[in-house]
């Protein structure tokens, strides 16, 4: 006997308790993209997965300094959007702020880090992460979009 065959929505509801499980998140964030690059190149599914690693690693360095086996890392999780009529590149965070630093301050350095990422615009929103609800919206897009890479779940979750 076979298992019961879910739809879409079943199937990308049922990751949201687990990415919600991983990290006491603190941050919900939203990074538009720039659709093109200023030589004219066009932005594409590689580069905009790029771009999220990127950014975590500068987010990283700045938290924890230059990598190393033993380094620490932020709890992050990561997905991608095209918007409506895929002219609205975006995406999507969970963070769990490192506790030497405050709401505020951690803010502060996905902002500046943002700032210093070519291929992020400057429409983005930083807010709380309040509750589960986040997390469900991130993978709205499609758990194909969720950058399996950069899935890091807090330090007390890792083997």
């Amino acid at each position: 006997m076979g298992l019961p065959s879910q739809t879409a929505s079943q199937h990308r509801e049922a990751w949201a308790p687990w990415l919600h499980s991983l990290a006491r998140w603190t941050h919900a964030v939203t990074l538009t993209c720039k659709r093109q690059s200023a030589w004219g190149y066009p932005i594409s599914e590689p580069v905009l997965i790029n771009a999220a690693k990127h950014l975590v690693q500068r987010i990283n360095r700045k938290c924890f300094g230059k990598p190393s086996q033993k380094r620490p890392q932020i709890a992050v999780a990561a997905t991608y959007g095209w918007g409506v009529y895929d002219l609205h590149p975006h995406l999507h965070f969970c963070f769990e702020q490192p506790p030497h630093l405050s709401y505020e301050a951690f803010s502060a350095l996905i902002e500046r880090e943002a700032d210093k990422a070519r291929w992020i615009d400057r429409q983005r929103c930083i807010k709380p992460y309040s509750d589960q609800g986040w997390v469900s919206y991130l993978i709205t897009h499609g758990t194909d979009q969720l950058i399996v890479e950069l899935l890091v779940p807090a330090a007390s979750h890792r083997v």
